[in-house]
């Protein structure tokens, strides 16, 4: 009983591990999706900026909400209020905590993985693998199917203020980030987490 509960944690983490490391990777590459956005959104039209100004401010943002020692948030085209800047730095801390508790579990997944291939025993994370890539693909297409519903639920959990209702007035940047664009982010992150899952299960057997 007891060994199998300490293999069950093992597995456990691992599978956090991939789900941080597919935040991680969305969050990284999520500039690509915000330069198809732009195009897709009309975006340029609606702030009145260029696509490299929209795409400047973007990173601008990401650099804040990433780079611990990057304390001052810079978005140039946008003003902003106390609650937007308060909702930002909810999400830097957030972002930032993903971030920290990656290196840890990588560290410790790593070891585990290496554990498991010593012993002739990586096949253990094939049926826990696929039971919860399973899950995540159903659970997500629920997701996407009212996505404007799913978004509004999220930041519900996530956070405990109403610091994330914006205002078009006091916050003009939320113009230019549209909730379609988020559920690209959100079809990225699948993606990155069943590239990453089939890649376990495949290597596994």
């Amino acid at each position: 009983m007891i060994y199998r509960l300490k293999d069950n944690v093992k597995i456990l983490t691992i599978i956090i591990f991939v789900i941080l490391l597919s935040v991680f990777l969305t969050i990284n590459v999520s500039g690509l999706f915000y330069w198809i956005a732009i195009q897709h959104f009309h975006l340029r039209q609606i702030s009145g900026l260029s696509s490299a100004s929209l795409m400047k401010c973007y990173f601008f943002m990401l650099r804040y909400l990433q780079v611990p020692w990057d304390s001052h948030l810079n978005l140039e085209f946008f003003r902003s209020s106390q609650k937007g800047l308060a909702h930002f730095r909810d999400v830097r801390h957030l972002i930032m905590a993903n971030n920290l508790c990656l290196i840890v579990l990588g560290v410790v997944s790593h070891m585990l993985i290496k554990q498991l291939i010593k012993k002739d025993l990586l096949w253990k994370l094939i049926n826990p693998f696929k039971i919860f890539l399973t899950f995540i693909l159903v659970i997500m297409s629920i997701a996407l199917v009212n996505f404007q519903n799913f978004f509004i639920k999220f930041h519900q959990v996530m956070f405990r203020n109403r610091d994330w209702v914006f205002s078009v007035r006091l916050d003009p940047v939320i113009k230019v980030l549209p909730t379609g664009y988020f559920a690209w982010c959100l079809i990225g992150f699948i993606a990155c987490l069943t590239l990453i899952s089939t890649l376990i299960i495949h290597y596994s057997k």
